[in-house]
């Protein structure tokens, strides 16, 4: 049987240490390229020509890496380490990038590591060291700065966009300054959501899109709507900033696909994106207290960005399936953040859930309790510190969302489209209940209550 991508490593490491001069070496890097094609970096030890030759054999046969393996053993030397050598420079960017192995270095043996070549899913495949948001949590928890949150769902269609919107306006009804973004690129919502069929607007696309040519004469003030209307924020609300996707035009897919090579262009979504949450920041008096990140569904690059690089808290829809456990399994592992003292705030909706006293309730309620406490015992709590099952102050507890046919389909809060009464009907139904207690669990694992206190 031919060798799969998933095997690559591990077959290198066993033809590599079946080489009698092995523990000689101090380190080997292997480099998984963008193809998942295998190249070795060894440094410590200079093998000769014929024991080259041998690894090479070695690695090219059908039981070892095949059409996988490359050919390439880089060696430095001496010679090439001297500081007007071009070649030093490669070799310092592979020890500058590289990872340390899925496995553990044996006494005697060289130390490993992995460097993996991508130009995409960074966010979700690179070391999460490396992934900070844009301000740090102690600026948050102090109250002196916002407190970035993204809302994701692994599957689509689960009600992400409407949760975020009904977590934004609940907020702000009881005084928080609150603004929406919309992250969802391939499939924009909040814009029609908030605002009803309006063609000229600009929004993140275009920030960036326009923003790494343009600098400082592309501006985020103008792509922040000022919601102000007492229908939807009640009587003690403030006003609610949103940001849009921007205009779905004829200009739309080549923005997208722009937006698409950033990270083949030498630009950085990540800053890019953070210099928008600044500037996003900047434009209200005092500051923002929380920024909503409508993120992108399953593996996207954008959604993984959102959770794994900005956010200092995050908002997990899931439904129970075999396919959404199978999907949040890598987020919730993601959110854990094992290189850091604490993992990513979480709180996890059971999004979807049956009605109650419709039959099978209390069962599918169970089950979804039961499979969350299984996954975040295994990928989130840290080891001693697993809680009981039933502790209500838990990540893995979910605040349950049940299905609402109301809230399906066109739904709209703007009162130019839809009226008053309907409006206020839906935002009724958006700002109590579950969604009331999930922006009240929000403000307490930041550390805020739900009815704001005056920012210092």
């Amino acid at each position: 049987m031919s060798v799969r991508f998933s095997e690559t490593l591990q077959r290198t490491r066993v033809a590599l240490s079946a080489q009698p001069w092995h523990g000689k070496l101090e380190k080997a890097t292997i480099i998984r390229d963008v193809n998942g094609r295998i190249h070795l970096f060894l440094e410590g030890y200079r093998p000769t020509d014929e024991e080259r030759r041998l690894l090479d054999e070695s690695l090219s046969r059908e039981d070892a890496l095949g059409p996988y393996w490359t050919r390439d053993i880089w060696v430095p030397t001496q010679k090439e380490e001297q500081p007007d050598r071009p070649l030093p420079a490669m070799w310092e960017l592979i020890r500058k990038q590289r990872g340390p192995a899925p496995w553990e270095t044996e006494a005697g043996r060289p130390t490993w590591y992995v460097l993996e070549r991508h130009v995409a899913k960074q966010s979700w495949t690179e070391r999460p060291a490396a992934q900070q948001p844009p301000w740090p949590m102690d600026q948050v928890g102090q109250g002196r700065a916002p407190a970035v949150v993204a809302c994701f769902s692994f599957k689509g269609g689960v009600g992400r966009t409407t949760v975020t919107a009904a977590t934004g306006l609940v907020l702000a009804r009881h005084g928080h300054r609150v603004a929406l973004v919309d992250l969802d690129l391939e499939a924009p919502g909040l814009a029609l959501l908030f605002l009803g069929p309006k063609d000229d607007h600009t929004g993140v696309i275009d920030y960036l899109v326009e923003k790494p040519v343009q600098g400082k004469n592309w501006v985020m003030r103008e792509s922040v709507h000022v919601l102000t209307d007492s229908v939807l924020l009640g009587d003690e609300g403030v006003p609610l900033r949103l940001v849009p996707v921007g205009s779905v035009d004829a200009d739309y897919l080549e923005k997208l696909a722009r937006v698409d090579l950033q990270s083949l262009t030498g630009a950085s979504l990540n800053g890019i994106l953070s210099g928008l949450l600044r500037e996003l920041d900047a434009t209200v008096p005092g500051g923002l207290d929380f920024i909503l990140l409508d993120a992108r569904a399953g593996f996207h690059e954008l959604g993984g960005l959102a959770l794994c690089e900005l956010a200092h808290a995050a908002i997990v829809l899931g439904i129970h399936s075999a396919q959404g456990w199978a999907g949040l399994r890598e987020v919730v592992r993601r959110a854990a953040k094992p290189e850091q003292e604490e993992g990513l705030p979480v709180v996890l909706v059971h999004a979807m859930a049956p009605p109650i006293g419709q039959p099978g309730e209390e069962i599918e309620r169970k089950g979804f309790l039961e499979q969350a406490y299984d996954l975040f015992s295994e990928c989130y709590y840290r080891e001693g510190e697993v809680p009981d099952l039933n502790d209500p102050d838990q990540p893995h507890v979910p605040l349950v969302l049940p299905w609402q046919l109301e809230l399906r389909g066109n739904l709209l809060l703007s009162v130019e489209s839809q009226g008053v009464e309907q409006v206020k009907s839906l935002v009724r139904r958006l700002t109590d209940g579950p969604c009331l207690a999930l922006a009240e669990r929000l403000c307490v694992l930041l550390g805020r209550s739900l009815r704001r206190e005056a920012r210092e």
